[in-house]
């Protein structure tokens, strides 16, 4: 007999899917902006600016700190009604992960001041889409934590 796997997985399994998401998120969103800086600098005078090896260490260590409780609160509501929608697509995960990006992108602009982001411009922009990458990647990675690669 071959038993059929939990509709439902355990919370220990959505919590790791879930906090590992939001590191990879945090060096997503590293790794953009640090290219978009890159190109800024670039197109500005000619050369990239190189960050040491200590900053990009520290700004993983802290933003995990940050973003792991916020990947939570946030991920958790969106993993509940996925799996109540019956949603156990790759597709889904990144939608649902966009949808998390998204929602702290606007959580940050509410937070900075609409005006902020009018004001920031394209810089702005870039933030919002950094946040949703970064949020895409993540729920990418929960689904293949939660649901295994070859779902």
């Amino acid at each position: 007999m071959t038993e059929q796997p939990d509709r439902f997985l355990s919370l220990e399994r959505k919590l790791t899917a879930l906090s590992l998401a939001a590191v990879v998120g945090v060096i997503v969103n590293l790794a953009f902006d640090y290219a978009r800086a890159v190109i800024i600098s670039t197109g500005q005078n000619g050369i990239a600016d190189a960050l040491p090896p200590a900053f990009w260490a520290f700004y993983i260590a802290f933003g995990s700190l940050i973003a792991v409780p916020v990947c939570l609160v946030i991920g958790m509501p969106l993993w509940y009604f996925a799996e109540r929608a019956g949603w156990r697509s790759r597709h889904k995960a990144i939608q649902l992960g966009t949808l998390a990006g998204a929602i702290v992108s606007i959580g940050f602009v509410l937070l900075a001041g609409p005006q902020q982001l009018v004001r920031a411009g394209y810089a702005g922009l870039w933030e919002v889409a950094g946040f949703c990458i970064a949020g895409a990647a993540g729920g990418l990675v929960a689904h293949f934590v939660a649901s295994g690669v070859d779902r």
